[in-house]
């Protein structure tokens, strides 16, 4: 049983975006949301990446933390949205305390994550390696906080994640290189409420009471 209050189990699975594959630069991800009861305290994007190195490029990589390819993510419900966060990939810096001395210093560039530079000109060129950025514990974001009860409200819950200009994102010596993220997936966990916890929220919403998660 869980200390959160009447979940009985709890079971981990993933949306896919869609279409799945195929996303370049400046290009947005979304993902919806099933109507279930669930937890996105966890919640990761999962990916792969295929690269294009520019031309005459003797080095072409991804920046050391691999989450400066988000620049802007938003949450909405149906049509209204509650969470719209531009530079997402400064605000994840920030988060992880690997931001530099300065605003502009900062932007679109992640100290830690993926390894040193040898590494990283491997991995811009294996399309199979799978990522995950972790999408919690947002500032200002309840939504991504807490346990929401999807399947009792009557709006699509929508996340959606907005790909970097590779300019701020892929360091390289040569020209015009590039990227195409496939294989998205919004990973979750799925809950199952007590029969208690049920009858509580169906006896108490009609009362209006907010519940600080929903």
């Amino acid at each position: 049983m869980s200390s959160y209050g009447g979940i009985v189990s709890r079971k981990t699975g993933y949306v896919p975006a869609q279409p799945q594959s195929g996303y370049q630069p400046g290009q947005k991800i979304q993902f919806a949301l099933p109507m279930e009861f669930v937890d996105l305290r966890k919640a990761t994007f999962q990916f792969t990446i295929q690269g294009t190195a520019g031309a005459g490029a003797t080095y072409t990589r991804f920046n050391s933390d691999i989450r400066s390819i988000l620049y802007r993510m938003t949450i909405a419900f149906g049509s209204r949205t509650v969470y719209d966060c531009q530079g997402q990939n400064l605000l994840f810096n920030i988060l992880n305390n690997t931001h530099l001395s300065t605003w502009a210093s900062t932007a679109g560039i992640i100290t830690n994550g993926t390894g040193d530079a040898a590494s990283r000109n491997i991995d811009f060129a294996n399309q199979n390696r799978v990522y995950a950025i972790e999408l919690y514990n947002i500032p200002n974001s309840e939504l991504l906080s807490y346990p929401l009860p999807l399947h009792k409200l009557g709006s699509q819950l929508y996340v959606t994640l907005y790909l970097a200009d590779p300019n701020t994102c892929i360091e390289s010596d040569g020209t015009n290189p590039t990227y195409v993220v496939n294989n998205c997936q919004l990973h979750y966990d799925s809950l199952t409420p007590s029969a208690g916890w049920d009858k509580m929220y169906n006896m108490q919403i009609p009362k209006g009471v907010a519940y600080n998660y929903l």
